[in-house]
């Protein structure tokens, strides 16, 4: 426009006859930047960001994600959320998912080991919402997960010191 800023057009043609095309332009350049900031914000979020369609297969994941688990776009996107589980912990993930629609006014959590592609276990706390089309139908579901190894080793660790600590007690 006339003080430099750029404007974003969206433009609808119809076309009336061979010489008379008409078109329609609308000033959208508000919802872009409102676009571009969400995006921005989960891009740069330091929590793992994503969707999974109904069938568990994901749709999306944030960068921090890829960062911290160590793979690509490619080797998460499209591939089923069990396949980055902790075997032990696949069946809970399971029962959380498919009870998601008994629970979903609370935004229930879980707390599961996943897999980095190096083969390390990071515990991550997530927090799942439903996605439902307009006619109320599950389509997928849209979860933030935080990384809580680090709670889960002290956790692990004081427990070990209670166990060995409860063992000297009873041998003496």
């Amino acid at each position: 426009n006339k003080n430099g800023e750029y404007k974003y057009i969206q433009w609808k043609d119809k076309k009336f006859s061979e010489d008379l095309i008409i078109s329609i332009g609308q000033d959208v350049t508000e919802q872009i930047l409102v676009q571009d900031q969400y995006k921005n914000l989960i891009q740069t979020a330091t929590d793992i960001i994503f969707e999974i369609n109904s069938d568990g297969y994901f749709t999306f994941i944030n960068e921090f994600a890829f960062t911290t688990l160590g793979y690509s776009e490619s080797e998460i996107i499209s591939q089923h959320y069990s396949n980055f589980i902790h075997e032990h912990y696949i069946k809970d993930a399971v029962d959380f998912y498919e009870n998601l629609e008994h629970n979903e006014n609370n935004f229930p959590t879980i707390e599961i080991p996943v897999l980095k592609k190096n083969g390390d276990e990071v515990w991550i706390s997530q927090k799942v919402i439903i996605r439902k089309n307009d006619l109320g139908e599950t389509i997928g579901f849209a979860g933030i997960a935080r990384d809580l190894t680090e709670i889960k080793n002290s956790e692990n660790e004081k427990k070990r010191r209670l166990e060995k600590i409860e063992a000297y007690n009873n041998s003496t």
